[in-house]
């Protein structure tokens, strides 16, 4: 967090700072409240603590107003023009400034510094539901929406020997660091006909794909397997490096391992599906970052036993990486997905080539929104489908953006005035169609299972 000398004041912005469900805007705000401080004339006495940190952070919130979607309201507008008043006044009249802070110091004794308690409760994250993690992941996730509402600059801090610190208390280690071959993919925007139009080439990777090794190598993790586990880890991690699968590695005690460097791809993705913000992503191995997490067969049964299960460990780590990737790339909270979500199998039109988290990837404990609700592009505009052997893998749990995507499609459909299974077809063909001409422009982006 940006530095702030008063730890009162600082109490106050943070508090406030929870309207701000994207970290990134969270931190422009906590900036923005810095630099109102800093500009704030000073206020006579009681009225500094009472009412000015409270007047310091909500013109930082009319500053930054479009970051967040809570108004600002009616009687903290009123203060808010005083308080602009009072600040102007005090540049050139002195006594029209002491006479607005008394005013200022009355309607203080009126108001509260802290936003109600109901409204600070509607923003805290859900806790996620149905992985299996171990006994102690559960017991420390009951603390991470408190962990996960204080954002923090991310910065290299040192790199000594094969690590890296970085400023939010990640390390990562690269001694097992192999190089690929420099990113270089086409962002593309829907035409008027849906289409994929104007494309853009990219070099710097725009989101991240969270996977799972699912390793029959590794044994459980338990102390009498100690050595072993740290020898078929080590053999993982070779082999992930050597064939370029992962850029990042997440083993069982909460080491990340850099296995490809970030700014280079990895075979991760395949055939795959994506869009946010007005663009359309096509086969991610070039345009996403790839995190694996080390796991068992076993690890995402919600039955699953402490010994086989993700751990805490490595959902504390995934969260400070994903701070760092996404402060170091600018990546969006919409387009921090898992493989599940993105993989398709052109062959069949089904999605769900790969399912790697089965709907279970805890995404509130990692820092971002429950990503599970968003719909599915492959669906909601291309037409996949999904079969039976997929909610099979899914035990029969659908995610909610999987159904949410099926009633966008045909919604879209009815809105045409066709067949839903008409409409499906010409979706399908022009998918396949822009499948062949990107395979034929393009080798480069050619996906590796």
């Amino acid at each position: 967090m940006p530095s702030v000398p008063d730890p009162d004041l600082s109490q106050v912005i943070e508090s406030y700072s929870a309207r701000f469900r994207d970290p990134v805007d969270r931190l422009k705000f906590l900036r923005v409240c810095v630099q109102v401080a800093e500009e704030a004339p000073p206020l006579l006495g009681r009225a500094r603590g009472r009412l000015g940190y409270r007047l310091i952070v909500l013109d930082s919130l009319r500053r930054t107003h479009g970051l967040t979607n809570k108004p600002v309201p009616m009687q903290d507008r009123v203060l808010l023009v005083l308080f602009r008043g009072w600040r102007a006044a005090a540049r050139y009249v002195p006594l029209a400034a002491a006479a607005t802070a008394l005013v200022l110091l009355i309607l203080g004794s009126f108001v509260t510094l802290r936003e109600p308690p109901a409204e600070a409760e509607a923003t805290q994250p859900a806790r996620p539901a149905g992985i299996g993690l171990t006994p102690a992941a559960h017991a420390a996730l009951g603390d991470e929406t408190r962990v996960v509402a204080q954002p923090l600059e991310v910065w290299l801090v040192e790199t000594s020997g094969d690590g890296e610190l970085y400023s939010n208390g990640l390390r990562v280690l690269n001694e097992y660091s192999k190089h690929s071959s420099p990113r270089s993919f086409t962002v593309y925007s829907p035409g008027a006909d849906g289409m994929p139009d104007s494309p853009q080439q990219r070099k710097k990777p725009i989101g991240i794909v969270y996977h799972t090794t699912v390793s029959d190598i590794m044994p459980p993790l338990e102390r009498a397997n100690n050595q072993l586990i740290r020898y078929r880890g080590a053999r993982l991690l070779t082999y992930i490096a050597r064939e370029s699968l992962y850029n990042f590695v997440i083993d069982r005690f909460g080491r990340v391992y850099r296995t490809v460097p970030e700014t280079e791809f990895c075979h991760h993705a395949g055939y795959s599906i994506w869009a946010e913000g007005g663009e359309l992503y096509f086969n991610l191995n070039h345009s996403f970052i790839a995190v694996a997490f080390e796991t068992r067969p076993e690890a995402l049964d919600p039955n699953a036993p402490p010994q086989e299960a993700v751990t805490a460990a490595q959902v504390t780590s995934a969260r400070l990486l994903t701070q760092m990737l996404r402060e170091k790339f600018g990546i969006v909270e919409g387009n921090c997905v898992t493989h599940e979500m993105v993989s398709v199998n052109p062959d069949n039109m089904l999605i769900g080539y790969h399912t790697d988290w089965k709907g279970r990837f805890p995404f509130t404990a990692v820092g971002l929104p429950d990503n599970y609700q968003r719909t599915l592009p492959s669906i909601a505009d291309w037409g996949f489908e999904y079969d039976s052997q997929f909610k099979k893998e899914l035990d029969g749990r659908l995610w909610p953006g999987v159904r949410a995507s099926t009633r966008q499609f045909e919604s879209e459909a009815r809105s045409r005035d066709l067949a839903v299974e008409r409409y499906r077809r010409d979706k399908q063909t022009k998918y396949k169609e822009f499948l062949a001409g990107l395979r034929e422009s393009d080798t480069r982006s050619s996906p590796t299972e």
